[in-house]
Formats: structure tokens, C-alpha cells, sequence
């Protein structure tokens, strides 16, 4: 093992896993480390690998709460019951962050099996919570043989065809565990619209257009990008302003009169994307930003406070006025989470917002959800 693991982490890093300073090495329990390094070279290997990774991609915006609900509780680990395919890299790279008081530090392993189909082998971060490394394994049977000089396209093709059954099982339990998914279609009408687009650039540029057929005006200062829109009695509606940076601005504000309520816009300045929104009369009413939802009361304490925490754009949790909400990443609020079912959240189903959190054109600012279709099996 020793002179074959620098082989080992060159493909690890080959494979865009290595992405931190600590490689976790995983023995196996059947197969020598240099005929595994042999058959993964294999450019037949490398597109299983592919397939793989991009499994172990998915999965690790999981938590374990969600491990449990797609596969069942862990259970003790069996010696020798499973082999690793020759595409799955024997380690995982582990990110360098320095380990708290040992006390709170809950890395651990759990292992989950899937009955004559598979098994996952999940290395928990120091939360105990967030995955750090997805190992897959195949359970043996009658036909599997240990690798030797000859026999890898034999090992490969006995890889493939469970791997094939463990593929759709998962896919299948996606759809049952996770049946919502973000309507992209009509989330892209949503942020199409002029006054609320995903982009800096094209926010810009779609205000500039509806500004002139609202009779409105810009002025652009001097040495920076600054826009500023009026009425017709030349009061500020709209502005758009980046500082001195050059580039599209990445601060909007626009005025709704008859509510007399302002929405702040916010662009990342690197890369335009949206990074929040919120409105306020003077006094805080809601603010979004990318899988947070906040609303505030009168007194501007939050009273209702919704995240997503698996990074598909729907909230899973939320807290109530009650147990005073402050961020999703507060240890406290993570305390107190509870779950969210798709119909009770205020983010997805804005007629559940009460009257004071109301904002303009509420029906536009929400997350749009649809039913997951499963795809249709390639003939």
C-alpha cells in the first residue's frame, strides 16, 4: 500500500476529487491496489468512474437525515459482503479545517444497504451532518472474481450490469423521497419580467428600456455606474448603482408608490448573479437571498424564517416568530429547525403570507415548484 499511494491520490486529483490538502485512503477488502490502479486506467474504466462521480456529485449535497430517508438506517458493516467497483476511487478528499474540541467534533462512518443492489459508505464531516466522502460498493455474489493480470474487462462488465440496477434504485428513490423539484420554466418567465431579473446586466438593461416607455428618465454620472430614474414631478423611482467599479451595477432600488415601499436589489459584482432581495416601508419587511426566505413583524423581528438546506432551491425547514429565528446557520435556530411540507411553505404558496408581510407583485417573488417526471428508459 505504501509505494502504491501516490499513485493513488495522482488519480484522485485526476478524477477532480482531490480538491483539499488531506487524502482519506480506503483499504479494499479484495482486490490489490495495483491491479485497482491497472483496470482504472482503462479508458472503459474511466466512463464507469464518470458515471459514478457523478452519482457521489449528487448525493453530497445530501444530509444524513436524507441518507436515512433514501436508504434506510445504517447498519454494521459486514466483512467481505461487498467489493467496490474498479471505477470507485479507493479514498475521498477530506477538506483541511482545524478539528474543534474533540468533544463536538461527531465525524463518523455509516454504511447503508440496499439489499442485493448496493451499499453506500458515508464519511460525515465534523457535524456529524454534511457528507465529506460517498463510497459505492456491489454486493457479492456467485460470479464475482477477484482481480487478477487478465481478468478486468470480466470484473467490469460483473460492475456494470449492478451497477446499472443500483443507478435506477436510486433514481427511483429520488423520485419518491424527493417528489418537488424547481420549475425552471417558470421561474425563467418570472425573472424574464422587466422590474425582477436574475442578472445584473440584464436588470439594467431591461430598466433602461421600461423606463422609457414609463416616461422616465436616467442620468449617468461621470467616472461611475450610476443610474437614476424620476417621474414626472422628478422624484427618484428607480436607481441602479455599482460605485466606481466599472462594469453593470450591482445595487437596485426601486420605489412602489401606492405602497410606499422600497425593494433593494443586490448582484454579486463578479459574476451579476442575483445575491438578495428585500423590501422595507422604513421598516424591514421580507429579505431573500439564495435558499433563505426571512419575514419580519412590526417590531422588524423575524417571524418566519424558511431555508433550503440540500441546495435544490426548495425551503426544508423553517422556524416561527417563537423560537426567535435569527439565520439557518445559528446554532440555535438549528436546534429548534422543524420540517417543512411543500403546502405550509409561505416562500412556495405566497396566499399564505399574512397582510403585513405582503409586498408588490407577491405572486411573482416565490419559489415556483412542479412534480419531478421520471425520465423515460433509453430504448
Amino acid at each position: 500500500m505504501r509505494l502504491a499511494t501516490p499513485v493513488l491520490v495522482i488519480l484522485l486529483m485526476a478524477a477532480g476529487l482531490a480538491r483539499a490538502d488531506d487524502i482519506v485512503i480506503i483499504p479494499d477488502e479484495h482486490d490489490e491496489i495495483e491491479r485497482i490502479i491497472e483496470a482504472f486506467r482503462q479508458p472503459e474504466t474511466k466512463e464507469t468512474a464518470r458515471q459514478i462521480i457523478e452519482l457521489q456529485t449528487r448525493l453530497s449535497l445530501l444530509k444524513k437525515r436524507d441518507f436515512a430517508a433514501l436508504f434506510g438506517k445504517p447498519q454494521p458493516r459486514t466483512a467481505k459482503t461487498h467489493a467496490m467497483p474498479l471505477g470507485q476511487i479507493r479514498g475521498y478528499a477530506r477538506p483541511r479545517v482545524p478539528d474543534p474540541d474533540p468533544a463536538s467534533n461527531k465525524r463518523r462512518m455509516d454504511f447503508h444497504v440496499i439489499k442485493d443492489i448496493g451499499a453506500f459508505e458515508i464519511y460525515y464531516w465534523i457535524d456529524g451532518i454534511r457528507p465529506e466522502g460517498i463510497l459505492v460498493y456491489l454486493p457479492l455474489d456467485k460470479d464475482f472474481s477477484k482481480l487478477d493480470k487478465d481478468n478486468w474487462k470480466q470484473r467490469l462488465a460483473w460492475d456494470e450490469a449492478r451497477l446499472k440496477k443500483l443507478f435506477a434504485h436510486v433514481e427511483a428513490r429520488m423520485l419518491e423521497v424527493f417528489p418537488w423539484e424547481v420549475d425552471r420554466a417558470e421561474l425563467a418567465k418570472m425573472n424574464g419580467r422587466s422590474d425582477f431579473r436574475a442578472n445584473a446586466a440584464d436588470q439594467l438593461k431591461a430598466w433602461i428600456a421600461s423606463g422609457a416607455g414609463l416616461k422616465q428618465t436616467r442620468e449617468v454620472k461621470a467616472g461611475r455606474d450610476a443610474w437614476l430614474w424620476v417621474d414626472a414631478d422628478g422624484l427618484p423611482v428607480r436607481s441602479a448603482d455599482g460605485g466606481e467599479d466599472k462594469g453593470p451595477p450591482s445595487l437596485f432600488m426601486i420605489y412602489y408608490a401606492k405602497e410606499k415601499m422600497f425593494r433593494h436589489d443586490s448582484f454579486l459584482r463578479a459574476s451579476g448573479e442575483l445575491a438578495s432581495r428585500s423590501w422595507s416601508t422604513g421598516k424591514k419587511i421580507r429579505d431573500d437571498e439564495k435558499g433563505c426566505w426571512r419575514w419580519y413583524g412590526k417590531d422588524e423581528k423575524i417571524i418566519r424564517l424558511e431555508w433550503d438546506d440540500n441546495h435544490d432551491g426548495i425551503p426544508d425547514w423553517y422556524l416561527k416568530a417563537e423560537d426567535k429565528p435569527n439565520h439557518p446557520s445559528d446554532e440555535e435556530s438549528n436546534t429548534k429547525k422543524r420540517p417543512l411540507a411543500i403546502n405550509d411553505s409561505w416562500a412556495v404558496n405566497p396566499k399564505l403570507i399574512p397582510e403585513e408581510c405582503q409586498i408588490p407583485d407577491q405572486a411573482n417573488f416565490r419559489v415556483p415548484v412542479r412534480k419531478k417526471v421520471a425520465a423515460t428508459p433509453a430504448k
